[in-house]
């Protein structure tokens, strides 16, 4: 059973359309701005989850297909996040994708890349099934808020899986990963991608001031967005 599976509910309940506050206001913008301006676009949302931005997407781009491995967090977009022009699918990223080759124009993914173990096959899966020149549009944590929350990380120099004590607002202990920011880099360029841009998100005082969670972290990129083009 996925890890969120067990946690759908909180993490509907918490998130809901918009995302929690980090979500909002740091992360939403950035990822809004990147977006591709071109609206007549095939778009997978890997690891879609509830649907929150699968729902965006749909509403400007032509069709979107929305994949997740948690079949209780797809029973929530399917029922509150459907339109027309999106599909739902149960498929875990770390197999091989039921696609065909050079099929979407975009890739989406939100918060999710650092679930994954084996980052080497994610980036050549997602360069198989992306078109010639289509845009991979993806968010992370950064590896530095990691390194300030969790010390033994600081002698980590590979792709190592650790336990997040405190993910959805301190209610849940989640499994992911952690990677060192060029290491983790380098299996998109291995896989063909060019990078277009990077763009990291820093905890502000302003923001501390409404989310006092983060008050020792000020300063500190919270989330990196990565742009990626297919060769």
């Amino acid at each position: 059973m996925n890890q969120y599976d067990l946690l759908a509910s909180l993490y509907e309940k918490l998130m809901g359309d918009l995302g929690d506050l980090p979500n909002k206001y740091l992360l939403n913008p950035i990822l809004l701005k990147h977006l591709p301006q071109d609206k007549n676009l095939y778009v997978l949302d890997a690891g879609c989850g509830s649907g929150r931005w699968t729902k965006v997407l749909a509403g400007r781009y032509d069709k979107v297909i929305g994949v997740d491995n948690s079949k209780e967090l797809l029973k929530i977009a399917k029922n509150d996040r459907s339109a027309a022009n999106i599909s739902y699918s149960f498929s875990d990223l770390e197999n091989p994708l039921p696609f065909e080759d050079n099929i979407f124009d975009l890739i989406f993914s939100n918060m999710v890349v650092h679930y994954l173990s084996n980052m080497t096959k994610i980036a050549n899966e997602f360069y198989r099934i992306l078109k010639s020149n289509g845009t991979l549009l993806f968010s992370t944590h950064h590896p530095k808020f990691d390194l300030a929350r969790y010390k033994f990380l600081k002698k980590v120099n590979k792709r190592t899986k650790f336990v997040n004590k405190d993910s959805l607002k301190g209610k849940a202990a989640v499994t992911r990963y952690y990677e060192p920011i060029d290491l983790f880099i380098k299996h998109f360029i291995d896989a063909g991608f060019i990078l277009i841009s990077q763009e990291d998100r820093i905890i502000t005082p302003e923001f501390e001031k409404i989310y006092p969670r983060y008050r020792d972290y000020v300063g500190l990129p919270r989330f990196t967005v990565f742009k990626f083009q297919k060769k």
